[in-house]
């Protein structure tokens, strides 16, 4: 990438983001893929370079973006503009002293894109990010204080309380919509983490 009088070199498997409205040329002899992309408040004043094998965050969003972008809709899907909001979050925390390893954070980027998804299991997302269901949980014992299993669960609570509080959900159809094939687990699990039923929840704030 040439800016003004200036080269940046990159790498494959790399990131580089440049700022509205500054002018820059491209220049490869093997070519690359370039995604014109308006990203709102991310605050850049200078050109950033990321390399994704520095955090398993970026390489799973930017593959995700990656393959919804070659498929050349017109409209992106709700998966791709999950994923690409993903990587407008990892860019955004890339700028920021991070919060958690990166293990954990690539895990809790993951299960937020995919809690909804009944088939998602943790055992897949350890697949997913390369490593072992046993690493997953030493790393959120250490970090959280709480297992991968146990942050998935209270995701899909917090997001079936979402949907309560939006009215006009059976509890089956909440059950189903964050990630429970079983809604009879899943009101016995609401209750566990919450102390009340789900119905005694929705009744609750629909009467607020």
């Amino acid at each position: 990438i040439i800016l003004d009088d200036r080269t940046f070199a990159f790498s494959r498997g790399s990131v580089v983001c440049v700022p509205p409205g500054l002018h820059y040329a491209e220049r490869s002899r093997h070519g690359f893929i370039s995604l014109y992309i308006a990203i709102d408040g991310l605050g850049l004043t200078t050109l950033e370079h990321v390399h994704l094998g520095d955090d398993p965050r970026f390489a799973l969003a930017a593959r995700l973006v990656l393959e919804e972008w070659r498929r050349k809709d017109r409209i992106w899907p709700d998966a791709g503009m999950e994923a690409l909001s993903v990587l407008v979050r990892c860019l955004r925390r890339h700028r920021e002293a991070p919060s958690h390893g990166p293990l954990v954070s690539a895990a809790l980027e993951l299960v937020d894109m995919h809690a909804g998804d009944p088939g998602f299991t943790i055992p897949r997302a350890a697949a997913r990010l390369k490593t072992t269901v046993r690493r997953m949980r030493r790393a959120f014992s250490a970090e959280l204080k709480m297992s991968p299993l146990q942050y998935l669960t209270a995701r899909r609570v917090d997001d079936a309380k979402r949907l309560f509080a939006c009215g006009g959900f059976s509890v089956s159809d909440v059950a189903a919509r964050v990630g429970f094939t079983d809604a009879y687990y899943f009101s016995r699990t609401f209750r566990r983490i919450t102390g009340v039923s789900p119905l005694a929840y929705r009744r609750a704030r629909t009467r607020g």
